[in-house]
């Protein structure tokens, strides 16, 4: 484990719609691109944005942009980079991730978790459209919720309750849930919750 707590310090895990993007749940161009980062690429990254390296740069508002050049250096276009450090308040632990190109892209299991989180505290009507249409995409690939603790489950269970105009999303989120914990005890699945409660 602490292997993969050194790896993941140094990486750069794409999340959000970027993520969904190389998942291939949705099409269109993003707004920014949302990156995942461990105390070390942060510290790489800082440094590139300070000196205007690698395409990196901050606007005078702050809003680290990042160009996309030719090989003659002339910009073909220009992104927002959003940078959210790994261990922080809204990604406190270690996401579940798979190898992309030169770096990371959270697993589809993950943007569901970190998508029912973003609607559960913002609640914009994109959240609503992003969190069902995920949500779908990991009920058709057989995606599975693992090991959610009681706090995922309590916000993934008010996601899902926030989402009711959408019919069925009960069934694609009891479809997906793996082992959770609850009130201390861990269950399989939610079969092994229901029998182990008595009537």
């Amino acid at each position: 484990m602490s292997r993969q707590i050194t790896l993941f310090q140094q990486a750069f895990i794409l999340f959000g719609g970027t993520a969904s993007i190389a998942h291939g749940i949705l099409e269109q161009k993003p707004k920014d691109v949302d990156i995942l980062v461990g105390v070390e690429a942060l510290a790489i990254l800082d440094d590139a944005i300070i000196n205007m390296r690698e395409g990196f740069h901050r606007d005078c508002d702050g809003t680290i942009k990042w160009d996309k050049c030719d090989l003659d250096n002339n910009k073909l276009f220009e992104v927002t980079v959003e940078l959210v450090e790994l261990g922080g308040p809204f990604v406190p632990r270690i996401p579940e991730a798979v190898g992309f190109r030169e770096g990371y892209v959270a697993t589809l299991s993950e943007l569901v978790r970190l998508r029912a989180s973003t609607l559960v505290g913002r609640s914009d009507e994109s959240d609503y459209i992003d969190f069902e249409i995920i949500l779908s995409h990991a009920h058709r690939r057989h995606a599975r919720l693992q090991h959610l603790g009681e706090e995922e489950l309590e916000s993934m269970i008010e996601a899902v309750k926030m989402c009711e105009r959408s019919r069925d999303m009960d069934v694609l989120f009891m479809d997906v849930l793996g082992s959770f914990e609850l009130r201390g005890a861990w269950y399989e699945n939610w079969v092994v919750w229901c029998r182990s409660l008595k009537f």
